[in-house]
């Protein structure tokens, strides 16, 4: 037997699709639904529903667990991981001066709060018509130290996320840089 999902990638607060199959010829099964994230949960009691849903309220990485059980009482376990994220904050610190190039560098990032392994990146601001990013690969982290055009001014700081399903996310703050 297995277990699938509908994505293993999920956001908060977005419902996920879990299907169980089982073997056995002529067997009739009863199935139980759990998740482990910050303690274990039921997602579905005992049933004969070979399918579930879950809707993971926060960020984390979890583990859903199907068990499957014959009418003898045997009973046969399996697992998946999903990564729920979410890009909620981002995070500017001060403007540091940098010695290479004498403009101001400053360090932008953001929580997914999950693994990063399979989502990418970017990572940069906005200042008048002047644009600068960096692309972080997958299992990178979301945050970049950036350098600025200028001392002063008004900066648009941003992180683009890509999960690996294709969802696309963005986190915006304004900066002034004085």
């Amino acid at each position: 037997g297995g277990l699938t999902a509908s994505t293993t990638t999920p956001e908060a607060g977005s419902a996920v699709s879990l299907k169980s199959t089982a073997v056995g010829t002529g067997l009739t099964y009863q199935y139980a639904w759990t998740r482990d994230q910050g303690g274990s949960g039921t997602i579905l009691e005992f049933s004969s529903e070979a399918g579930a849903t879950f809707t993971p309220a926060q960020a984390g990485d979890y583990t859903v667990t199907v068990t499957a059980r014959d009418a003898s009482g045997s009973t046969s376990t399996r697992s998946l991981r999903l990564a729920v994220w979410s890009l909620a904050d981002l995070t500017v610190g001060s403007p540091q001066a940098a010695s290479a190039i004498g403009t101001p560098e400053v360090m932008v990032s953001a929580d997914i709060g999950c693994s990063t392994a399979r989502f990418s990146f970017k990572v940069g601001w906005v200042y008048r018509d002047y644009e600068d990013w960096t692309v972080r690969a997958p299992g990178s982290t979301p945050s970049a130290r950036l350098a600025l055009s200028h001392w002063y001014g008004a900066y648009d700081f941003f992180i683009d996320l890509t999960a690996p399903d294709g969802t696309r996310r963005s986190v915006t703050c304004a900066v002034t840089v004085e």
